[in-house]
């Protein structure tokens, strides 16, 4: 989503700072500025301090110094190939070669029913290289009489020669896979799997009308001190922890989580990997932070020992094969935490701890409290795909309602559905 000039600049600034060892010069200092700024820099969470002077306004000021920055910057160098074609009744083929990488494309060719297909034109259609990364070399071009090439055959094998030739470099320089080489660590969990429809409440003085299918109820850790979550439901609560656990935390954390087992509650949902070790004795649950877009990540945390884990909101729900799997079908979806109370530090702290932030279409985004007086922010509109087949438990995410609507509102997303 950012510029190609802020991440040139930004990127080169930073990769010279590194490899020089030193701190920016001021003309380094005012190039950042102005690929983009929010009115100058602070020293943000560097010190330790919260507070109004953090957030950052950018201004017209700000962007009338982007918009008149240019920067070039340079293009991606396009690796050579050479290209080598055969065209024969019995045998039809493109390989292209970069360096120590080839690939070969088989086709087949015709019977010319004229004066078959020249040899100039055959190299005139393998030299195009349409934007697949690669400039045209040496063309080299072999073809027996009588043989007619179409123009979309000898595209389809050129462009199948440099893509597979591309795949070859690619698959070349990855990574080695470590899939056969997890070392993973094992908590003492509990295995309690949900079959059905969550309930993920973040406020619980709200009076939400909890419906009797219920299968697992999510409250956050927080609010369990208040004692007004129905303690009845106890064996299906979930207690979700703040998304940050600082050190200084970490105690009050242990201590709220030790309640929780003392009123019964048995299951806990993280949103943070490195929060697992706090959960000894519970069944834990990963939220959608835990990034989980794919199968072999979902597999991972089903070897930590995890009772579900919600598949990330960004990728279609069948992107991710899993049998203790969750999606988000209702409700707004969670946009952001923040660190610093947007409301202490805009208009002071509210009844609730809660406001509204509008952009500049004048869409609202709700923003509430959170652990430790940090805000969370949701979308402006709730996500619906109640009335979807969803191959995992059903995820809804409650704030101002007090009862699931029957119908669709008026106003909502699809997000990622395909």
């Amino acid at each position: 989503m950012k510029s190609p000039e802020y991440v040139y600049a930004v990127t080169k600034t930073y990769r010279t700072l590194l490899d020089e060892g030193r701190v920016p010069t001021p003309q380094e200092m005012s190039s950042l500025s102005a690929v983009f700024s929010r009115s100058g820099f602070s020293d943000g969470y560097y010190v330790g301090g919260k507070g109004k002077n953090m957030f950052g306004i950018r201004k017209e000021s700000d962007k009338e110094k982007t918009r008149d920055i240019t920067l070039s910057v340079p293009p991606v160098p396009e690796k050579t190939v050479d290209v080598w074609g055969f065209f024969g009744g019995e045998q039809t083929f493109v390989t292209a070669v970069s360096g120590e990488y080839s690939y070969t494309a088989v086709g087949s060719s015709l019977p010319a029913t004229g004066g078959g297909t020249e040899k100039d034109e055959l190299i005139k259609r393998l030299a195009k290289t349409g934007g697949s990364g690669f400039k045209i070399g040496d063309i080299t071009v072999e073809a027996e009489e009588g043989i007619f090439m179409p123009a979309s055959l000898v595209n389809a094998l050129r462009r199948d020669a440099l893509a597979g030739l591309k795949a070859e470099i690619l698959k070349a320089n990855m990574p080695a896979d470590s899939a056969k080489s997890f070392d993973i660590k094992k908590e003492p969990l509990l295995f309690l799997p949900v079959k059905g429809d969550i309930y993920r409440i973040y406020d619980i003085e709200n009076g939400f009308n909890i419906p009797s299918n219920a299968a697992r109820i999510d409250i956050p850790v927080w609010q369990i001190e208040a004692e007004r979550f129905p303690k009845e439901k106890a064996d299906i609560i979930s207690v979700v922890l703040p998304r940050v656990i600082t050190s200084a935390e970490e105690g009050d954390i242990r201590t709220l989580l030790n309640k929780a087992r003392e009123m019964g509650i048995k299951r806990v949902t993280v949103s943070n990997i490195g929060h697992i070790s706090l959960c000894g004795g519970f069944a834990v649950y990963g939220d959608h932070t835990l990034n989980v877009s794919n199968t072999r990540s979902a597999r991972v945390y089903e070897e930590m020992g995890l009772s579900g884990i919600c598949v990330s909101p960004e990728v279609t729900p069948y992107s991710v094969k899993t049998d203790i799997g969750e999606y988000p079908v209702y409700g707004r979806q969670v946009l952001m935490h923040t660190e610093n109370c947007i409301i202490k530090n805009i208009s002071g702290c509210v009844k609730d701890c809660k406001a509204v932030l509008t952009d500049r279409v004048g869409a609202s985004f709700p923003v509430w409290g959170e652990y430790n007086h940090r805000n969370i922010i949701f979308n402006s509109v709730p996500t619906y795909l109640a009335d979807k087949d969803i191959p995992h438990n059903r995820l809804f995410n409650i704030t101002d309602e007090k009862t699931i609507p029957s119908e669709k509102p008026q106003e909502f997303t699809r997000g990622y559905w395909k």
